[in-house]
């Protein structure tokens, strides 16, 4: 535990800290330490938790809910997040606090501070400055975060909000320039304040600030003297100073005042010295023990005693009276008398050094020593108790001490002082948490003089820590965490900290005596100061909390507990009382009609527990159903359940909101599914359902929305791997699979539709060269969501190669052949013998070795054949595509030799052989590039070999093959170097061009090639491919109708394309989806589209075109007949039949008449249809006008006949449909009339008729 100790001119207590810190301290900031004297501070991603732990009490009622309150009222949560940009530390700020002290009222403000990144000077000077856009009003948020080593945080609560905050702050070792008068101490820091907050604004202002231990160290102080000073009206005033945690390197401060000014860190002294008679030290008031200490120049006055009980004196040589003196008060102020005399020293001199502190522990053991006109004074003293707080003091007088006393490790000097004569010193050190032992001290003055050794020692009280009710809790101190009943020993003030259980919220603390005072008895982490024996009770209620299950969203149920009545419409209510046992009982709920029963209903529940009630209703109807959101295809089952086993019920199910009808049905309970049985047996489409469980006995109901959504439907899809044209399309596999085949998918080649199906299908691609971008789409339908597949592959077109065949063999015989596939054209022979000649039987010799042994020939059928009169032969044949028609290079050779060839075309076909006999070639000849070798056939003897290479594509060049012999015997070499053949490309109309050999043809154009390749058809526009022909039978096409196919070339020709014409007529006119036809070529083709198309042989065409009849009437067409050549376009426009109507007079008169007058129907107009098609009649008229009055149109009227009277059909300003029809070629009368308004003025009066017509 720590001691509270005070010093001359403090205003406050100051905390002199030997325990644990708060636990803010356990936040790090810059490697020394942060605090939160004036709010929790939390994470972000906490702040949802620290409002149900820390101010989440609105369900708690109870008796001592008041405990509460006091805690909180003032409690201010911050979540801060942090960020670094463009040099400034940006924190985002959420304040959460209860409004106006109501813990049922909780407050949240956001708001953003930057701090710039701190400036530090070489003289050790710090400049801070931040700013904030915004600053809300009565409650206490920081300016400065994390600002510096020296000023952690300066936290403001303002009596307004407040924008556009900005604050400057210097911290210096020298003091701002504007101050009048200097600090008088010692300073540690001064912190000038510029602020845009105007100080009439600030209710509160907390600086947190750290200091050094070692300055403290230096000064030889206490961390408790350290205080805040504010600098008023030319006078500097300590500021109340809490000391509230420490690190391995400073102390942290909290220092409280109500402005944004100038202060100063520094520290007030316990000790004075000086000429003044009496000499006094005041200390802080309210402690319960002074202890005070002197030494005077020469003797203590014999008429003024010293203010306090001395326990140890000593005397000079001028004694008595004493010198120096230790002992102890009640009082605040330490005073010392010395009398004005002559002596050995000058006259009158007097001097004194007093030094006081204040202790709030009484009980000790005191032991003391004197030196009297001695120079050194030693003490011996007993500490009988672990953790117990000693004081030592020490006074010299007559002569000061000439050094610091010796004390035990461990002690920190709290004051020392000598006069500047150096003849008087007082000294006072401390002792924290000192073990049993013996123990010394000592100390020496000047020459002979008083000096006086005290040691106050105070044991620790054994204060036993208690929770009430036992289990809720425990009690954090003094860095340890203790359960009901421990015990620890304890001095001084220290902090406390309850930590109840779950279930269990802290109310207050209780002491059993007066030797333990706690700070504040509602605060759950507060202050004990501890001065004996003693016990130390958290208190705490029990939540005790009723949670229920069964009612309605919306119901209000209550619980009344230990005679508290609670309500509410969420799941729990929540208790906040004393501990013990206490009663409950829960009331029927009404809701809607209902009435719902609790169980249990009463009883009694220990506090702090949980208690679980179910509500059921007495005859309840229920409906499930297992998923309100699910897919088409998936199983969703609805159960409906009567309120008695015996009750019939109903499930019925309706689109939208409607009731819907019966699906279902049970006694006591009906179930169906919705993806069979409740639709017989076929699934609900998608959509939403009304789903409803009914009771036929009560006409009871209860309904629930089902949403079946639409199914992703399943597809499969199948390419085949890219290969090279064989003459067959790529075979594509698809599939899709949809409840009752109701789904269609379809196939894209290329963009383009092409296949479709409601399960599987398998489509071929067109044998063409090419890429084939596939796709396998389906666009769903109201059941199933759009899906696809897609996939890729390409037929890459065949180069021109030669087919060939081989074969290889060997034998003991005196005949052998080696057979080759048949049908081929040419066939290459070799061979050999290993102990005699060969012959070779069924072909041309094309070379022998030395001594006959080996050969090399050439014939037509597919069996080379040869014969020896030495057993054991090797045979090699092989068969190429070509025509015997090529340059031959050969050679025999012993041992070892080269044959030269030459290739005279790119392109070429080269077979090479080679033959032994008497002896085995050594290996595969050497350059033989781009040669497929067949194989080489020795005889089991090893003394004859055949070798024959297929070498297609063969470069223009010349070319050389080494090859040897074993044992130094014959063998044959011979290059066949076949040509290609020229392949003339043609297309008919020449319009169109050919793709072969990796290059594209136009008309008459000629390549190189031999053997078999790809050949495509590119017809131009307007034009489609019919067939392929050739000019003889050295050229084979394996499919005369397939646009890309393969051809065989064994010797020149031509290769033509023949292409059709798309011919297009389009026409205009008609109206739309009228049927035409046209005849082009001898076809008639027709359509109610506005084109028509033929695919016909080149050349020019003769068409024909008709009338067309629409409703009676002819559509001419603007071309009847004429010639177009195949592959072109024309329109053909059609002209819709006219009418056009002329009049036989353009002015009628119906001469002078009175007003009031009536001329009947009977002027007559003829009028005459001169076009083609009917005209129907429409009428029109303008009012009646003269310059100065006019009368309407209706007073004329018109007839189809000549009338005696004013006609019924009146003449209106818009056109009406007469009903009058004049046919092609025809006329018609129509008879008008006029009925003159009475009492109109005299005047002439015109009006314009106008006759319509309608084809």
């Amino acid at each position: 535990m720590a001691l509270s100790i005070s010093s001359a001119q403090a205003l406050g207590t100051a905390n002199y800290n030997s325990i644990v810190p708060s636990q803010a301290n356990n936040q790090n900031q810059n490697g020394i330490g942060n605090t939160y004297p004036n709010g929790l501070a939390y994470p972000e991603n906490e702040l949802s938790s620290m409002y149900s732990n820390l101010f989440n009490k609105s369900m708690i009622k109870g008796i001592n809910s008041h405990f509460l309150a006091n805690i909180s009222k003032n409690l201010v949560a911050y979540g801060i997040g942090q960020s670094f940009q463009n040099g400034s530390y940006v924190y985002k700020i959420n304040a959460v606090y209860p409004k106006n002290g109501d813990i049922n009222s909780i407050g949240n403000e956001t708001f953003s501070l930057r701090i710039i990144k701190p400036i530090v000077g070489s003289d050790g000077s710090v400049i801070l400055k931040s700013n904030s856009a915004y600053i809300p009003s009565m409650i206490k948020v920081p300016i400065i975060y994390n600002g510096s080593n020296l000023l952690l945080n300066l936290s403001v609560k303002l009596d307004s909000s407040y924008k556009n905050e900005i604050t400057d702050i210097v911290l210096s070792k020298t003091p701002p320039p504007n101050l009048e008068s200097r600090f008088s101490g010692t300073p540690y820091y001064y912190i000038h304040v510029n602020s845009s907050i105007n100080d009439t604004n600030v209710i509160d202002a907390n600086y947190t600030f750290a200091v050094n231990k070692s300055w403290i160290n230096s000064q030889n102080i206490s961390p408790g003297q350290v205080a805040l000073y504010k600098y008023v009206g030319g006078k500097w005033m300590e500021m109340p100073t809490l000391l509230i945690g420490n690190n391995s390197t400073a102390y942290f401060y909290d220092g409280e005042s109500d402005s944004l000014s100038d202060y100063v860190i520094s520290y007030s002294t316990g000790s004075a010295t000086g000429s003044a008679n009496p000499l006094s030290v005041t200390l802080p008031a309210g402690y319960k023990l002074y202890l005070c200490d002197a030494g005077a120049n020469y003797t203590f006055s014999t008429t003024a005693a010293n203010s306090w009980t001395a326990l140890q004196n000593a005397t000079s040589p001028s004694s008595p009276p004493p010198a120096a003196s230790v002992g102890y008060q009640t009082n605040n102020v330490c005073t010392a008398y010395t009398p004005a005399i002559k002596g050995r020293r000058n006259a009158y001199t007097v001097g004194l050094a007093v030094a006081g502190i204040g202790l709030n522990i009484t009980n000790y053991n005191f032991y003391g020593a004197s030196a009297n006109s001695s120079t050194t004074a030693s003490l011996t003293y007993p500490v009988t108790v672990n953790g117990s707080f000693v004081a030592i003091l020490v006074a010299s007088g007559y002569y000061g001490l000439t050094g610091l006393p010796t004390v035990p490790s461990g002690c920190s000097i709290q004051q020392i002082t000598t006069n500047a004569t150096s003849y008087e010193s007082a000294y006072i050190s401390t002792c924290n948490n000192v073990q049993k032992g013996s123990y010394n001290a000592t100390a020496s003055n000047g020459d002979g003089g008083a000096t006086v050794i005290g040691s106050f020692v105070f044991p620790p009280g054994n204060v036993i820590l208690d929770d009430n009710p036992t289990g809720a809790g425990s009690i954090f101190t003094n860095n340890k965490t203790y359960t009901n009943g421990q015990n620890s020993l304890l001095l001084g003030k220290g902090e406390i900290s309850a930590k109840p259980a779950n279930n269990f919220v802290f109310t207050n603390w209780s002491v059993s005596n007066a030797n333990l005072t706690v700070q504040n008895a509602y605060a759950q982490t507060t202050n004990l100061t501890v001065v004996g024996n003693g016990i130390l009770t958290a208190n705490y209620n029990g939540i005790t909390t009723f949670s229920e299950s069964g009612l309605p969203s919306g119901a209000t149920w209550s619980v009344v507990y230990d005679g508290i009545t609670n309500s509410s419409a969420l799941s729990s209510i929540s208790f906040d009382t004393v501990p013990g046992s206490h009663t409950f009982a829960i009331a029927n709920v009404t809701y809607n009609g209902k009435t719902y029963i609790a169980k249990p209903s009463s009883g009694s529940v220990v506090a702090g527990n949980v208690t679980s009630v179910a509500f059921s209703e007495e005859g309840v109807l229920s409906l499930v159903v297992s998923s309100n959101r699910t897919a088409y295809d998936t199983s969703d089952i609805v159960t409906a359940t009567a309120p008695l086993p015996s009750q019939s019920i109903e499930i019925l199910i309706g689109q939208g909101t409607a009731k819907g009808v019966l699906v279902s049905s049970g006694t006591g309970s009906a179930s169906c599914n919705l993806y069979s049985t409740c639709n017989a047996n076929v699934p609900l489409a998608a959509g939403l359902y009304n789903v409803s469980a009914y009771l036929p006995s009560t006409g009871n109901v209860i309904s629930e929305e089902v949403n079946i959504t639409k199914a992703s439907p399943s597809l499969t899809l199948s390419v085949p791997n890219s290969y090279v044209y064989d003459g067959s399309g790529g075979t594509i596999d698809l599939g899709i699979s949809s409840y009752n085949n109701q789904l269609q998918g379809t196939l894209y080649v290329n963009n383009a539709s092409v296949a479709s199906t409601f399960s599987s299908n398998t489509y071929t691609t067109s044998a063409s060269v090419g890429n084939y971008s596939i796709a396998f789409k389906t666009s769903g339908n109201v059941n199933y969501t759009s899906a696809s597949k897609t996939g890729n592959f390409s037929i890459a077109p065949k180069l021109y190669t030669v087919n060939s065949t081989e074969a290889l063999n060997s034998s003991t015989t005196d005949t052998l052949t080696a057979y080759a596939h048949a049908n081929y054209l040419t066939y290459i022979c070799d061979g050999g013998a290993g102990t005699a000649a060969v012959t070779y039987t069924t072909g041309t010799v094309s070379q022998y070795s030395g001594g006959d042994d080996s050969y090399i020939g050439e014939q037509t059928t597919d069996a080379c054949t040869e014969t020896t009169t030495g057993p054991d032969l090797a045979e090699a044949a092989a068969g190429v595509y070509a025509k015997p028609s090529y340059s031959l290079y050969k050679g025999s050779y012993t041992y070892g030799g080269t044959l030269d060839y030459k290739v005279n075309e790119t392109g070429s076909l080269v077979v090479v052989a080679i033959s032994s006999g008497g002896g085995e070639i050594s290996g595969i000849p050497s350059a033989l590039s781009g040669c497929y070798s067949k194989g080489i056939e020795s005889g089991s003897d090893g003394l004859e070999s055949a070798y024959i290479a297929i070498c297609q594509d063969q470069k223009a060049g010349s070319y050389s093959i080494a090859e040897s012999v074993s044992s130094g015997e014959n063998f044959a070499m011979a290059a066949y170097v076949f040509p290609p053949y020229a392949l003339t490309m043609d297309d008919n109309p020449v319009a169109g061009t050919i793709t072969t050999n990796g290059k594209t043809f136009a008309n008459g154009q000629t390549t190189n090639v031999i053997g078999t390749g790809t050949i495509t058809a590119n017809p131009p526009k307007n034009f489609v491919f019919t067939n392929w022909s050739v000019s003889n039978a050295n050229l084979t096409v394996q499919n005369a109708y397939a646009q890309t196919t393969n051809l065989t070339v064994v010797g020149n020709g031509i290769l033509t394309a023949s292409y059709n014409g798309i011919t297009t007529f389009y026409e205009s006119g008609l109206p739309s989806g009228t049927l035409w036809n046209l005849t082009y070529d001898g076809f008639k083709n027709a359509s109610t589209g506005n084109y028509i198309s033929f695919d016909t042989v080149p050349g020019p065409h003769s068409y024909a075109v008709g009338n067309v009849l629409i409703n009676g009437y002819n559509y001419t067409p603007s071309v009847y007949s004429s010639t177009l050549t195949a592959g072109n376009t024309t329109i053909i426009k059609f002209t819709p039949p006219v009418c056009t109507i002329s009049l036989n007079t353009n002015t009628i008169s119906f001469g002078n008449l009175d007003p009031g007058t009536i001329y009947p129907d009977s002027v007559q107009i003829i009028d005459t249809n001169s076009g083609d098609a009917t005209a129907n009649i429409l009428l029109s008229g303008t009012n009646w006008t003269n310059p100065t009055i006019n009368f309407g149109a209706t007073n004329t009227s018109w007839s189809i006949t000549s009338l005696s009277s004013f006609g019924p059909n009146l003449l209106s300003r818009s056109p009406r449909n007469t009903a009058i029809s004049i046919g092609p070629s025809s006329s018609n009368s129509i008879y008008f009339g006029l009925n003159v308004p009475g009492a109109i003025p005299a005047g002439t009066y015109t009006q314009t008729i106008v006759i319509e017509n309608s084809c």
